[in-house]
């Protein structure tokens, strides 16, 4: 199994990119299952450590605005027109959770925090994770208490 899996994904459809990442994450948590135990904890680790489209988005809008800001400060003010773009970008994906520039992320590989956190989720409950959940007959509290640290883990 390989953690950092950097295999480009094919170009797609915007309605086929869910069923390309469906797919791929199957492929991972089948491999981390086939491994075995450490393998699981190996892969929740990497899913730590990737990040979702969002969170990437959000790094190039201020990259690309301050670059903007400098540009226009260093040789014209037509460059904050950069700034008004990137800045466009941010306020479409928070709005609507989608812009360009995430779907372009996409293509590239990048998932979202869904996505990631689906993978994780399956990983967790093949690792056992939540198994220490009491059954439903015991105290709604303990449950749900019970819950969320299999959930933290």
């Amino acid at each position: 199994m390989s953690t950092h899996d950097h295999t480009p994904t094919p170009i797609a459809a915007p309605e086929d990119l869910g069923d390309i990442v469906h797919d791929k994450t199957h492929e991972h948590v089948v491999d981390a299952v086939t491994l075995g135990p450490t393998a699981l904890t190996q892969r929740l680790d990497a899913l730590d450590d990737e990040w979702p489209t969002d969170r990437v988005v959000g790094l190039g809008a201020a990259v690309v605005a301050a670059t903007g800001i400098a540009l226009a400060a260093a040789h014209s003010p037509r460059w904050l027109a950069l700034t008004g773009v990137a800045l466009a970008t941010l306020a479409q994906q928070s709005l609507l959770g989608s812009s360009p520039a995430s779907l372009a992320l996409r293509y590239a590989g990048f998932r979202s925090s869904r996505e990631i956190d689906v993978e994780r989720c399956a990983l967790k409950a093949l690792r056992g994770d939540f198994r220490k959940i009491a059954p439903p007959r015991a105290h709604p509290s303990g449950r749900a208490t019970q819950a969320l640290l299999a959930s933290e883990s």
